[in-house]
């Protein structure tokens, strides 16, 4: 479970980067292990596990041809 301003922090996440923004929570996990701040590293899994519920599968929709 993950902490109101991390929620707040993943919507702004969403908000600037949009469907890349799992990706860049989890390059900022991966710089929280590099220096080995595991509590860090626990807080953007959760915020990358939440923004990836919240806006679901991240493979392309295919669009029909008109």
């Amino acid at each position: 479970m993950i902490e109101d301003h991390d929620h707040i922090d993943a919507i702004f996440l969403v908000a600037r980067y949009g469907r890349e923004a799992p990706q860049v929570a989890d390059g900022q996990r991966l710089q929280a292990a590099d220096r080995g701040d595991r509590s860090e590293v626990r807080r953007w899994r959760g915020i990358r596990r939440f923004i990836r519920r919240s806006i679901g599968p991240m493979e392309a929709v295919p669009v029909k041809n008109r």
